[in-house]
């Protein structure tokens, strides 16, 4: 009984270890609203819709969405 105990940790430690490695740690994001066409009145209707599209978010990313150009 002792072990399969002992068997049971090991595997538990392994799947542990190899998990991690195939975690992979990213760094927070500062994304800027609209690029370089900031937050304005958009050209069209789904301009900001097409610019979330082609991100991809993580948890403690920050959308900067308060620098206005004029126009």
């Amino acid at each position: 009984m002792a072990s399969r105990m002992g068997l049971i940790g090991c595997l538990i430690v392994v799947v542990a270890l190899l998990n991690g490695e195939t975690t992979q740690v990213t760094a927070a994001v500062e994304y800027q609203v609209g690029d370089s066409l900031g937050w304005t009145v958009p050209p069209n209707i789904s301009y900001y819709s097409n610019w979330a599209s082609s991100k991809k978010f993580f948890v403690g990313d920050t959308l900067n969405a308060f620098i206005f150009n004029t126009l």
